[in-house]
């Protein structure tokens, strides 16, 4: 199992931006560059080749405590007894990230079949990613899974029992 800890405040994915120049639309990435300093951080971490295999994820976004928040409070989210529901949404937290592994630690985010992603409060904002090659039996059973959902007939919808 790897770990990585990139030691600056989490980044929520954005939409790409829009520009018209005449009667030319253009699309661009809004965060070129904080993707390429995520990239850097990323290689300068992660040594090892970039992995072709089904992967298990685990990564933890720890979110600034806003400066208002009382001693008490402070204390309890650092302890995580008090979550953290506020924005940045989770999926972006996630995409961001997922988005800036791609070509460092594996060719495509399809790659990651199981992911856990948690949102907690630190002084210290950072996020944590833990991460590993899924083993030679459970890429063998990724494998038939994947054969034996093939053969399955769907049902259709009048079919269905369900309403």
């Amino acid at each position: 199992m790897e770990i990585l800890d990139i030691c600056a405040l989490p980044i929520p994915w954005k939409r790409p931006g829009y520009a018209k120049r005449g009667s030319h639309i253009f699309v661009y990435d809004q965060q070129k560059k904080e993707k390429a300093q995520t990239k850097w951080l990323l290689r300068g971490q992660y040594g090892g080749a970039i992995l072709t295999v089904p992967i298990h994820m685990n990564i933890i976004f720890y979110l600034p405590i806003p400066k208002s928040t009382s001693k008490k409070k402070r204390r309890e989210m650092n302890l995580g007894l008090i979550s953290a529901m506020h924005k940045p949404d989770v999926d972006n937290l996630v995409k961001f990230y997922m988005d800036c592994m791609t070509d460092v630690i594996y060719m495509d985010d399809a790659q990651v079949v199981d992911l856990h992603a948690q949102k907690k409060y630190a002084d210290n904002p950072h996020v944590l990613i833990s991460f590993s090659p899924l083993n030679e039996k459970e890429v063998a059973d990724y494998e038939e899974m994947k054969e034996q959902s093939k053969n399955i007939n769907p049902i259709a919808w009048e079919d269905n029992d369900c309403y």
